[in-house]
C-alpha cells in the first residue's frame, strides 16, 4: 500500500522536505530497515530508521524528489509475504549529517506489531551452505536479512535479536561486520549465524548422545537411510522423517504413531525430483518455491511408479500427495545428503500438540523415532507446517501455520479488541486490536487436556506479546466446545462480554470478513456437523447474512444419525438413516456390511429417535454416498469418504451431467430423497461408481446456483469443510459465474473450521455497534 496522498507537500529551504512515516503490519523482521538504509544513503538522503513496538518509524529528509521517490518504494523494500501500511506526514526539517538505523524503542501501550512469519531459506543462502568455500559450508542455520525464523524464536517485541530465542549466541567477529556492513545481505539480520558463534546440531540414539555439528547431520542422514525414523527439530517444532520409498519405515511409522491411514506429507530434495514422480502446475511450483514453504496437495503421475517414487503406503488410495520442498538449511542439507523423498510429518502423540522442547522430544517421541536430531536453538512459538491446495490459479489455505502466521487477515468494524477462540477441531484463535485481525495458527483439535492447556498459553503469550486486553470475547454456540468454556473463563477474568456465535455463521462470516463485505450476503455453509440452535446438528445450511444478524432461508431435510457420534466417523450408518427417512430400508442389508442383528437394533433406534440425532449436514450427505457406492464404510481419518468420493467423480467424463431429482421447497427445506432414490436405482442397475460420483457432484453445483439465483442478491458467499473439495468448488466457482452471479470464498482463510475464529471477531465486532435483536430463525 503506498503512502495516501504522495503530493502531501512539505518544501523547505533550497527545495528540501522531510517527512515522519509509520509503517505497521509485517515489517520486522522481513529486511526493511537495511534496505530503506542503502536505499536512503544511495540517494543523499538523512535520517533515521527504527523498529518500534508496533512497527517501524522512519524520518527522512532531503530533495523534495528524492525523497518521494523513496516513499514510493517502501512497498518493495520488505519480504514479498510482508503485509503493511504506510502513513506518511511532513515535519520540520532537522538535517542530520547521514542516515542511520536507530536502537529499537519500547514501552507503547497496547501495542499491535506482526510479526514476520518464518521465512524459508532464500536461494542465496541455500548456495552458500552447498559451495565448499565459503565459511557457512554445510552449516543448517544459515540465514540472511530476507530469509530464517521470525516467528518462531521471538519472545518479545521489537524484534532484535536480544528479543529473540538468539539472545544468548554472541556474534564472532566476522559475524558482527557481516552485521555492521551495509552492503552485507546480513545488514542488521536479527538470526546471523555461523559455525563459530551459532546454535549446533546433536544427534542421539536412545537419548545417548552419538554425534555432533555436521557429523550429527550424517548420522542422521544415514540412519533415514537404513529405514529408521528419525525425530528432527524443524523451524516450528519436531518433525517425524522416514524415507518416502521405504514400505516398511513407513508401516512402522504409521503404527508407532497410531497413524493407520492418513496420507503423509514428503519432502522432496527439489523441483526436479518432485516432478519426476508428480504433475505440478506452475501455480502450484510457484507456491512451493515462495517464502512460506508450505505442503502443496499435488497429483501423482499416472501409471506405473517413477524411480524415488513415495511407496503406497504413504497415502494409499489417494491420488494426490501432500509435497513440500525444504523449508530450511537443516532440511535442504538433510534431502542432500539423503537423496530421495522423506516423509516428514508432524512430530507429536496422536490427539497431542506438537512436540517442540528436548524434555518433550524425550518423553513423548521416545516411543516413535528411533533417533533424535535436535539443536540448542529453542522455539518460542510452536506451530505446524502450512497446507495449502490450488483451485484454477487461486491458492487456498487449509491449514494456516509456518510461513503465513501471523498475518492480519481483515479489517474488523470496529475499535475494540476482540478475541475470538474458534471451534473444537482445526484450533486457532483470532485476536483483533486496532480495527486489525489476526489469525492464530493452527494448535489441531482440542481432544485432549495437553491440547487445551496449549491453546491457553497461546491465547496468554499473544496477549502479552500484543499488550492487549479484551473487550469482546466470542466463541461457538456449542456449550460443551473446549474452547467455549476457555472464552467462558477468560470472559470472567478480563470483564469481558462474551459473544456466542451459530458456527456456520462464523463461516459464512469468515468469507465476508476477508473479502471486508458488510452489505446483506447469501451464504452457503456445507460442512460436517455443528451445533444449531434448535439443537441439531446443522450443515447444509443456506444463511441470509447482514452486520451481525442471519436469516437461515434455507436447508437440508434433516436426517438421523443412529450412535450419534459412532455415525459422524462411519458413513454406513450415515447412509443407514438416509435410506430410513427416504423409504428405502429394505435395501439396507445389500447396501451396508451390517447383519440383520445389527440393522435390527439400528432400525429400532431411528424408529425411536434413541442416540440418533437428526441433522442436515451436507458432510454427512457426502458419506451417504460415499458408502452407497461402497467407496468406505468407516472413516480411518477425517473426510476420507468425501476424499475418496471426488477422487473417484475426477475419474469420470466431465460432460456427465447433473441429476434433477434434487428439490428445493417453498419452505426452504432441500429435498434430497428423490436423489438418493435415483442413485440408489443407478447402483442396482450397475451404473459405474465414477458415473454416479461425478453427477452427485454436478447435481451439488446445480443445487449451489439455484439457491444463489433465489435467495440472493447477486453476491454467494461459499464457507464449510465441504468447500475444500476442489472439484466442488471450482465447478461451483465456473457455473455461479457463468449465470452471472458474483461467488466468494475464502482463500487466506481455511473454509474448515480453521477459519470459525475469524467468522466469530468479525461477528462480535459488529453486535458491538449495535444492540439490535439477532435476525435467527
Amino acid at each position: 500500500m503506498k503512502p495516501s496522498d504522495p503530493s502531501v507537500q512539505f518544501e523547505g529551504l533550497g527545495g528540501l522536505a522531510r517527512f515522519r512515516v509509520r509503517l505497521s503490519g509485517s515489517v520486522q523482521g522481513v529486511g526493511l530497515r537495511p534496505a530503506v538504509f542503502r536505499a536512503a544513503t544511495a540517494h543523499g538522503l538523512v535520517g533515521w530508521i527504527a523498529n518500534v513496538e508496533d512497527g517501524v518509524v522512519l524520518e527522512v529528509e532531503g530533495k523534495k524528489a528524492q525523497v518521494e521517490a523513496l516513499l514510493a518504494k517502501l512497498d518493495d523494500f520488505a519480504s514479498p509475504i510482508a503485509v503493511h501500511r504506510i502513513e506518511a506526514q511532513p515535519i520540520a526539517l532537522v538535517g542530520e549529517a547521514a542516515f542511520e538505523i536507530r536502537t529499537s524503542s519500547t514501552g507503547s501501550l497496547n501495542a499491535f506489531q506482526v510479526l514476520s512469519a518464518d521465512l524459508g531459506t532464500c536461494e542465496a543462502c541455500l548456495a552458500e551452505v552447498r559451495q565448499p568455500t565459503e565459511r557457512r559450508f554445510g552449516y543448517p542455520f544459515t540465514s540472511c536479512a530476507q530469509c530464517g525464523p521470525r516467528y518462531s524464536i521471538t519472545i518479545d517485541l521489537p524484534f532484535d535479536r536480544e528479543r529473540t530465542a538468539l539472545s544468548s549466541f554472541e556474534l564472532c567477529s566476522e559475524c558482527k561486520r557481516q552485521y555492521e556492513s551495509p552492503s552485507d545481505r546480513r545488514f542488521h539480520a536479527q538470526t546471523i549465524a555461523c559455525p563459530k558463534c551459532g546454535p549446533l546440531l546433536e544427534f542421539s540414539i536412545a537419548e545417548q548422545r552419538v554425534e555432533t555439528g555436521v557429523r550429527a547431520l550424517a548420522a542422521a542422514a544415514e540412519s533415514i537411510l537404513q529405514g529408521k525414523i528419525i525425530a528432527v527439530l524443524g523451524i516450528g517444532g519436531f518433525q517425524l522423517l522416514a524415507d518416502a520409498t521405504n514400505p516398511d519405515a513407513i508401516s512402522t511409522l504409521r503404527e508407532r504413531k497410531h497413524r493407520p491411514a492418513k496420507p503423509l506429507a514428503v519432502m522432496f530434495t527439489d523441483e526436479s525430483q518432485l516432478q519426476s514422480v508428480c504433475v505440478v502446475d506452475e501455480v502450484e511450483a510457484s507456491v512451493l518455491r515462495s517464502p512460506a514453504k508450505p505442503i502443496v496437495l499435488v497429483a501423482r503421475k499416472p501409471g506405473e511408479p517413477r524411480a524415488w517414487a513415495p511407496c503406497e503406503a504413504v497415502a494409499f488410495a489417494s491420488n494426490r500427495i501432500g509435497a513440500m520442498l525444504p523449508t530450511s538449511a537443516l532440511h535442504a542439507l538433510l534431502c542432500d545428503r539423503v537423496a530421495r523423498p522423506i516423509v516428514c510429518t508432524s512430530g507429536n502423540l496422536t490427539d497431542e500438540p506438537l512436540s517442540h522442547s528436548r524434555e518433550a522430544a524425550k518423553s513423548e517421541l521416545a516411543g516413535i523415532a528411533d533417533g533424535i536430531l535436535l539443536h540448542d536453538r529453542a522455539v518460542v512459538r510452536p506451530l505446524d507446517d502450512s497446507v495449502v491446495q490450488c483451485v484454477g490459479n487461486d491458492v487456498q489455505l487449509l491449514r494456516r501455520a509456518r510461513g503465513y502466521v501471523p498475518a492480519t487477515v481483515a479489517r474488523i468494524p470496529s475499535g475494540r479488541t476482540v478475541l475470538a477462540l474458534g471451534g473444537h477441531q482445526k484450533s486457532t484463535f483470532a485476536l483483533g486490536v486496532n480495527a486489525e485481525l489476526q489469525l492464530s495458527p493452527h494448535f489441531g483439535d482440542l481432544q485432549s487436556l495437553a491440547s487445551r492447556e496449549r491453546l491457553r498459553r497461546e491465547v496468554d503469550a499473544w496477549l502479552k506479546l500484543t499488550r492487549a486486553k479484551p473487550e469482546l470475547i466470542a466463541c461457538d454456540l456449542h456449550p460443551r466446545y473446549a474452547s467455549t468454556l476457555l472464552a467462558e473463563q477468560l470472559a470472567a477474568e478480563y470483564g469481558a462480554e462474551l459473544v456466542r456465535v451459530q458456527h456456520h455463521h462464523a463461516h459464512v462470516a469468515a468469507v465476508l470478513a476477508e473479502h471486508g463485505r458488510q452489505t446483506s450476503t447469501l451464504g452457503l455453509a456445507w460442512d460436517g456437523a455443528g451445533y444449531g440452535p434448535d439443537q441439531t446438528l446443522w450443515g447444509g445450511e443456506v444463511l441470509l447474512c447482514e452486520g451481525y444478524r442471519y436469516q437461515r432461508v434455507a436447508q437440508l431435510l434433516p436426517f438421523a444419525l443412529p450412535g450419534a457420534a459412532l455415525a459422524q466417523r462411519e458413513p454406513r450408518r450415515a447412509l443407514l438413516g438416509a435410506l430410513h427417512v427416504a423409504g428405502l430400508w429394505s435395501h439396507a442389508q445389500r447396501l451396508t456390511d451390517f447383519d440383520e442383528h445389527e440393522l435390527a437394533t439400528l432400525q429400532r433406534a431411528l424408529e425411536r429417535g434413541v442416540q440418533a440425532p437428526l441433522t442436515s449436514s451436507m458432510g454427512r450427505l457426502f458419506d451417504v454416498v460415499a458408502a452407497l457406492l461402497g467407496l468406505c464404510s468407516a472413516n480411518r481419518f477425517e473426510g476420507q469418504a468425501a476424499e475418496l468420493l471426488m477422487q473417484v467423480a475426477l475419474g469420470a467424463s466431465s460432460q456427465l451431467g447433473a441429476y434433477d431429482s434434487i428439490v428445493v421447497e417453498q419452505s426452504g427445506a432441500i429435498d434430497w430423497r428423490p436423489l438418493l432414490h435415483e442413485m440408489v436405482a443407478e447402483r442396482e442397475r450397475g451404473v459405474a461408481s465414477e458415473s454416479v460420483a461425478r453427477r452427485f457432484h454436478e447435481t451439488l453445483v446445480r443445487l449451489g446456483v439455484e439457491l444463489a439465483e433465489r435467495y440472493s442478491d447477486g453476491t454467494v458467499a461459499l464457507s464449510g469443510g465441504c468447500f475444500q473439495n476442489r472439484l466442488l468448488l471450482g465447478r461451483l466457482l465456473t457455473e455461479l459465474r457463468r449465470h452471472g452471479l458474483t461467488p466468494l470464498t475464502s482463500w487466506c482463510v481455511p473454509v474448515n473450521d480453521g477459519g470459525l475464529a475469524v467468522g466469530q471477531a468479525w461477528i462480535a465486532a459488529q453486535a458491538s455497534l449495535t444492540v439490535q435483536t439477532p435476525m435467527v430463525r
